[in-house]
Formats: C-alpha cells, sequence, structure tokens
C-alpha cells in the first residue's frame, strides 16, 4: 500500500502541472491574439533604464 502512495503522489503532482502549464500557455496565446486583434505590439526593452531611473 506504501508502494503505490510512492508511486502516486509524484505522478499527481506532476499531472497537475502539467495542466496548469497547458492552462497558462492557453491563456498567454489568449492575451497574445487579442493584442495582435487590436494592433498593440511589445516595446524592445529598455536597456538603460536603470541609469535614467537615477536621474529622477
Amino acid at each position: 500500500m506504501a508502494f503505490l502512495l510512492i508511486l502516486l503522489i509524484p505522478l499527481a503532482g506532476f499531472v497537475t502541472a502539467r495542466r496548469g502549464r497547458r492552462k497558462l500557455m492557453r491563456g498567454s496565446g489568449l492575451v497574445t491574439a487579442y493584442c495582435r486583434r487590436q494592433g498593440w505590439q511589445q516595446a524592445p526593452p529598455d536597456r538603460d533604464i536603470n541609469a535614467r531611473t537615477l536621474l529622477l
């Protein structure tokens, strides 16, 4: 009985993690599609932001 629990607990965690990741990726895809329909685009990262915020 204990051996069965040792096998089932990690398996349940693995299945739960995969479902969560799949749900997260589906949500990310919906946001990306919405942004494309609205004509929004991602701005390139600002590499010099730390230097400019020190001036404030």
